[in-house]
């Protein structure tokens, strides 16, 4: 279930409400004043949470749309070699309702190993829920040293590999290494 931006009725509305491209950006809270611009060409992806705003504040009604969940963000993992969780509490971010369980929760991935998936700095949200390993999805493990990271399972051979465009990151053998599966990532966003 996805949250469908339509950027012809943000146009649209946009010029039937009296706001300026850069002063919806600001009653958003988008950082830089170009930002919705980026948004409405195409050229930078629109998060949830701003897709929200955006559409109350220009008095939308997302077609289809059946509302959004708001999970916290519980640290930082890593996408590359194993890595000391880092606890980050107090934070929350809005995703679109229906794709995790309300167990969910979002952790900072920092590192390049996921990149052609996830960029450093990117947010995935996890559902504990779904642990069970399946062919060519993505999951947040945990090893034996509470180290974590994030890596896409594959099942013959069973294995956790990295999605990226860096030679310098290599596939590991489910064998190789205790670990547990804390759950899949099952949504990917990024901030600014």
């Amino acid at each position: 279930m996805q949250f469908e931006f339509d950027t012809e009725r943000v146009k649209t509305a946009i010029k039937a409400s009296g706001y300026t491209q850069e002063s919806l950006a600001a009653a958003v809270g988008l950082t830089h004043k170009s930002a919705l611009a980026k948004i409405l060409n195409g050229t930078r992806r629109v998060e949830v949470g701003e897709a929200v705003k955006i559409y109350s504040l220009l008095s939308l009604k997302p077609e289809g749309a059946v509302g959004v969940q708001s999970v916290p963000v519980i640290g930082i993992a890593a996408a590359g070699a194993w890595r000391e969780a880092i606890d980050m509490p107090d934070r929350r971010m809005t995703i679109p309702q229906g794709i995790a369980s309300s167990r969910a929760f979002a952790v900072e991935v920092i590192g390049d190993s996921m990149n052609l998936l996830i960029r450093d700095g990117g947010w995935i949200v996890v559902d504990p829920d779904q642990k069970v390993l399946q062919d060519n999805r993505c999951y947040l493990i945990q090893n034996g040293d509470h180290e974590v990271t994030v890596k896409r399972y594959h099942a013959k051979p069973a294995r956790f590999e990295p999605v990226s465009d860096s030679p310098e990151h290599q596939p590991f053998l489910v064998s190789e290494c205790d670990f547990m599966v804390l759950g899949r990532a099952v949504w990917t966003g990024s901030s600014l």
